[in-house]
């Protein structure tokens, strides 16, 4: 028999589902997915070796057919698809032998062929098990076809390769099969089972699946498993994942606690140097992360160990440049990324290309007493914009919000990057910048920030201000008109961006610009946020300007804030004043800000209720140790106590 040709791509796509269209040339082509999905479904249940070589003897040139094409004599393709079972056989796993193969005896080199040909193993099929065979994840194949009520017997009766198990359940969140991918995991974790770090790759996936769902407390809950039943170094694993958690969170103190705790448990993980270097950089201590690196850097080194050679380079381009380096890992899987980097390095100075429809706003019908403009792309910049659409998967967010959540968007990266770097005059509109903020934002890489979010959105914010300078007497660029959104929300995402990295003197002059100049309807609830930044920084004559500009304002952020300011400036009198108003505002986060130890409050389900505990305690939870601070809270209590 001719021994089947090693360098065929049979394994070149495993994605694809059965039926794949035939080639070009009209010819059918190989459908290696579908195979082995029949495949994965007899072993499941329970062939046996003989039943299962005679099913791909005899039927797998119908999956296959590129490949019986491929052998000389068509007598032999029945014996070639039957030593390619074989092959497939023994390292298929097998339910009735605790998920591991069973492979057949190989024959000796004179005995007589495993396909069955009758010839010496040595002059038939010995050559073929030389060939290339490509590692693949078969166990999924076969957990396919296991119900999702039986999923759990893996766990409690088999002894699977966890990293193929770790795959399986990767593959079904990709494919949107999470809660199969979950019900896959979790028997790993249940008692009696012993937790040890061999279970740290099902740990990952089970924690990104739950996160996928949105179901935090079944994260917490296994963690909890973990910390009460683990050994050291899952335990640190499990602790470094809560501390992620609680710096998305926003609780920065909780965080570094896990860590340090991680560190006692595990002080060589390597896992612990990207996590504390990443904090920092989220929490926009730059410096601080490069420091970090070169420490980490230092103590790998000194350990010699082979394995971390690559970690320590990471940690060595990280302590010089902190943002270039993280960014140079997300470009691994979206090598795009860095290609933005450069086109906007090199980009020409932003020139307007916009004109300004001005319109007065009592004739619209506008809530406000000075004109309005429409920001609108000059024609020779509509012309390229138009293409632009054809390009790129335009994703524009509903109502006020800033993020598309659309990720997909990179998909054809290839293609509208290219677009982009033949139309650099493309860097020069809002549209576009709104659809690259938001790109970039999508991928949620707290690394491509400083690289290339800040940038896109101050060349937004710094085209408007170019735009609006060519106009003699100042004009509102209100968010009530559609096409002055993307002009707008760029620049609003900036503001957030700067409050992250602790940019406050950027993020106050942005919102005062966005609150009190372009689009003083504030439809992000920006003066709130403008509000505690001022209070923050005890700029209290600009916090009651802030306030005036919005007498009929409901928050307790602005009836607290006037009179924590009116308190700070000396004015007692008009302090108490305000202080009984704002009681009459807000009573509950008046209340809940004079105890002395507010406990949290949950969220409520359906947004912010007006007038509720959970908006208190947004005005308490940043605002508390402000009042502290400047000794207002006794005074306060002093004064409602007095009636």
């Amino acid at each position: 028999m001719t021994p089947m040709n090693p360098n065929q791509d049979l394994f070149d796509d495993l994605d694809p589902p059965p039926g794949r269209p035939p080639d070009r040339d009209g010819k059918r082509a190989n459908d290696l997915p579908g195979f082995l999905i029949v495949a994965g479904g007899y072993i499941y249940q329970g062939a046996t070796q003989e039943v299962f070589l005679n099913w791909a003897t005899k039927f797998g040139q119908n999956f296959l057919p590129a490949m019986a094409a491929g052998v000389a004599d068509p007598k032999d393709v029945p014996r070639m698809f039957r030593a390619l079972g074989v092959r497939f056989w023994n390292q298929f796993p097998q339910p009735g032998h605790h998920w591991q193969p069973q492979p057949i005896r190989r024959p000796g080199r004179n005995e007589p062929c495993w396909c069955a040909s009758g010839d010496k193993f040595k002059h038939c099929c010995e050559p073929l098990t030389h060939a290339p065979f490509p590692h693949i994840n078969l166990l999924r194949f076969v957990l396919n076809a296991c119900p999702a009520t039986r999923l759990a017997d893996l766990a409690r009766s088999g002894r699977p390769n966890l990293d193929a198990v770790a795959d399986t359940a990767h593959q079904w969140c990709e494919s949107g099969q999470v809660k199969r991918a979950v019900a896959l995991l979790e028997p790993f974790f249940a008692e009696p089972r012993a937790l040890t770090d061999k279970l740290e790759p099902l740990f990952d996936e089970l924690m990104s699946a739950l996160l996928q769902e949105g179901r935090n407390k079944r994260r917490e809950h296994w963690i909890a498993q973990i910390l009460a039943r683990g050994d050291n170094a899952l335990k640190s694993i499990a602790l470094q994942r809560r501390a992620t958690m609680r710096s998305d969170a926003g609780d920065s103190a909780a965080a570094w606690a896990d860590v340090a705790q991680a560190r006692n448990l595990n002080p060589n993980d390597p896992n612990l140097s990207m996590l504390e270097v990443t904090l920092l950089m989220g929490e926009g201590r730059l410096d601080d992360a490069a420091q970090k690196a070169k420490t980490w850097a230092a103590h790998f080194e000194k350990l010699r160990d082979p394995s971390l050679a690559s970690l320590v380079d990471g940690l060595r381009s990280l302590a010089q440049d902190p943002s270039a380096a993280m960014l140079s890992y997300a470009a691994r899987d979206f090598p795009e990324l860095q290609t933005l980097v450069t086109l906007l390095a090199h980009a020409p100075a932003p020139r307007s290309m916009h004109v300004l429809g001005v319109m007065r706003g009592k004739e619209q019908d506008w809530p406000s007493h000075g004109p309005i403009a429409e920001v609108v792309a000059d024609k020779s910049l509509q012309a390229i914009e138009k293409v632009w659409r054809t390009v790129f998967p335009q994703v524009k967010p509903d109502m006020t919000h800033l993020h598309n959540q659309a990720p997909e968007v990179w998909r054809s990266a290839a293609k509208w990057m290219a677009f982009l770097q033949r139309e650099p005059l493309l860097l020069n509109s809002f549209d576009v910048l709104d659809d690259l903020v938001m790109a970039v934002d999508s991928l949620n890489f707290k690394s491509v920030k400083d690289k290339l979010l800040i940038p896109l959105a101050e060349r937004a914010a710094e085209l408007l201000r170019l735009l609006l300078e060519s106009r003699q007497s100042p004009v509102q660029v209100p968010w009530g008109l559609m096409t002055n959104r993307p002009v707008l929300r760029p620049v609003v995402h900036l503001v957030f961006v700067c409050k992250e990295a602790n940019k406050w003197d950027r993020f106050m002059a942005l919102c005062h610009w966005l609150v009190r100049e372009l689009n003083p309807a504030d439809n992000h609830g920006l003066r709130d946020e403008l509000s505690y930044a001022y209070a923050r920084f005890g700029r209290s004559d600009d916090q009651l300007v802030l306030c005036h500009a919005y007498p009929d304002d409901a928050s307790p952020t602005l009836a607290l804030n006037e009179v924590l300011a009116h308190f700070r400036l000396g004015q007692l009198d008009v302090a108490a004043q305000k202080l009984k108003v704002a009681k009459t505002i807000c009573p509950k986060a008046l209340t809940m800000l004079l105890k002395p130890n507010p406990k949290a409050v949950k969220p409520d389900v359906w947004g912010v209720a007006i007038g509720g505990a959970f908006e208190a305690w947004l005005y308490v939870k940043p605002h508390q140790s402000l009042w502290q601070e400047a000794q207002a809270l006794d005074w306060a209590r002093g004064v409602l106590k007095k009636g």
